[in-house]
């Protein structure tokens, strides 16, 4: 009985009780320093020369953290919700940072609980174990025990609510005064915001819940439920490597001369937008650009869906992009590069993925397609993106403070960027051309292309994200390449330039030879080109 009294009066001294608002304060504290070091590590990585301006914007990037984790503590502060609201912080926190690390991340908009339990035995680790006790049991427990002082019910409300409007003012204060200078940050740091723990979370489940509950309900649209490949034994394997911020001009008859051996054709095409997400979604739809609208393509088949119904295999590639909406429905491979302790570049992916797959996942005989996200050319810090031997041309611009690089010295950087994606392709042509000499009997070609362009000084404009209506035609303007023994060798040059993101369902359909609803002869390059192949024939 003594031991147990002197067990509680250890827990209900002086010194175990703390004021709410000091609380609050040590609990932003511990979520800044448990949950967001990997966020902040990989914005360090990220940045390119670590000046004394860059080092202190990062701070000012822990900053507007600490008061985030302070703003949400303060929201909670409610006598009869408070100790439970940290607590499930503590889990939700745990589970999320340690997923982060196994690459299970976290992702309303595509978030299948039976995939994301899929190898739950990462979870049967010593590593996740001493996650669960240091991050999530121990906190939790401490929590639990402290005896934490109220004010009165009004002076406590008048208190909470003159916290969360100071730190609410700090935090419009603090984007209000680098936001010109955190741009560059955040088109390039965009794929770690995952690693802001908690708010992530918070953040993209309330967007989720908005989306799918509080927006017009649209029905899902069954564009075409049996499509079929019309020659069963079709030995066709297509190979698509989607870039970004790729312009149009990079790639011209003129710098492409170490194509020619491969037979490869370029022309100019027209991107759907000017910014990642809807314009891979426009690409892979069957929506025209003029039609296009993000809410309706992810409501409708695409042309993933009839491929994957129709017969065709299909593999992802990528660094760490997953493939989200566009795969949710059909059957597509997910592979993703890892790479432990160095820095992973494009032609990692294409030695290392594209390999394996070609030898040793896919069927030879079977219709196959292998499309490569590739992280360059990654804007705006285009050097983070390429190795060392190919900076070429100096000075570059090795900071996101772009703001402190001379023109020139971006426009260095963003051509090197472009001879780095060259040497990435022929790389992947090569690959693909040892491929077809195992198996002859296989067709293979090549399609390269990219998401949208980019501005380098132009009327004023830098990098890319203008609103389509007004955007210039750097920004919209892409290439396209291809590479395929089938076509006439002046192909490209017989559409007269006339293509757009439209054209690249259609004529990954009909290089499967897919008989499907969807499929619109006049927007399939291979169909357009051996037409007037046979028509320029008859007239001699």
């Amino acid at each position: 009985m003594l031991k147990k009294m002197r067990l509680g009066e250890l827990f209900t001294t002086k010194e175990q009780t703390f004021s709410i608002y000091k609380l609050n304060g040590l609990l932003a504290l511990w979520l800044f320093f448990a949950y967001n070091l990997p966020f902040l590590n990989k914005v360090w990585d990220g940045v390119g020369d670590k000046s004394v301006g860059v080092i202190i914007l990062i701070i000012g990037v822990a900053i507007y953290l600490l008061l985030l984790n302070l703003l949400l503590i303060l929201c909670a502060n409610i006598r009869p919700v408070f100790k439970p609201f940290i607590i499930l912080t503590f889990f939700i926190s745990t589970i999320l940072l340690y997923s982060n690390s196994t690459g299970k991340q976290y992702n309303p908009w595509a978030f299948e609980m039976s995939q994301w339990l899929a190898g739950t035995g990462r979870f049967l680790t010593l590593n996740f174990a001493l996650h669960f006790i240091f991050l999530f049991l121990l906190p939790s427990v401490v929590l639990s025990i402290i005896n934490i002082k109220y004010d009165t019910t009004k002076r406590h409300i008048i208190k909470t609510l003159a916290a969360i409007g100071l730190v609410s003012l700090s935090l419009f204060s603090i984007h209000q005064l680098t936001q010109d200078k955190i741009r560059p940050y955040y088109h390039s740091m965009r794929s770690a915001l995952v690693d802001v723990i908690p708010m992530h979370f918070v953040d993209s489940s309330i967007k989720y819940v908005q989306h799918q509950y509080f927006e017009p309900v649209h029905s899902f649209a069954i564009l075409d439920n049996a499509p079929y490949l019309i020659d069963k034994n079709v030995h066709t394997t297509v190979v698509l490597i989607v870039g970004q911020s790729i312009r149009a001009d990079a790639f011209t008859k003129d710098n492409l001369l170490s194509f020619e051996q491969h037979a490869g054709q370029e022309s100019p095409l027209s991107a759907c937008d000017t910014y990642a997400e809807s314009s891979i979604q426009c690409m892979f739809s069957f929506l025209s650009l003029a039609e296009f609208n993000d809410k309706q393509a992810t409501h409708q088949q695409n042309v993933l869906d009839i491929l994957a119904l129709s017969g065709v295999n299909i593999f992802w590639l990528s660094h760490h992009e997953s493939c989200g909406d566009l795969c949710k429905r059909a059957n597509v491979s997910e592979r993703r590069l890892k790479c432990k302790n160095k820095q992973c570049y494009d032609h990692d992916l294409i030695n290392t993925l594209l390999v394996d797959v070609l030898h040793n996942a896919i069927n030879p005989k079977a219709p196959n397609l292998v499309i490569i996200q590739t992280q360059n050319i990654g804007s705006p810090l285009y050097s983070r993106f390429y190795p060392n031997e190919f900076s070429t041309r100096v000075p570059e611009c090795n900071t996101l403070l772009v703001a402190n690089c001379n023109n020139g010295e971006l426009i260095n950087s963003y051509r090197n960027a472009v001879d780095y994606m060259k040497f990435v392709l022929a790389q992947a042509i090569s690959r693909i051309e040892q491929f077809h000499v195992s198996y002859p009997i296989t067709n293979t070609s090549l399609m390269f292309t990219a998401k949208y362009g980019e501005s380098l000084g132009e009327k004023g404009l830098y990098f890319h994200g203008s609103p389509k209506a007004v955007a210039p035609s750097e920004q919209l303007l892409v290439p396209l390449l291809i590479v395929d023994n089938n076509l006439p060798s002046d192909c490209l040059s017989m559409l007269n330039g006339k293509l757009s993101h439209d054209f690249v369902s259609h004529t990954l359909l009909g290089y499967f030879h897919t008989r499907s609803k969807t499929y619109s002869p006049e927007f399939d390059i291979g169909y357009l080109c051996k037409s007037q192949a046979i028509e320029k024939a008859m007239l001699y």
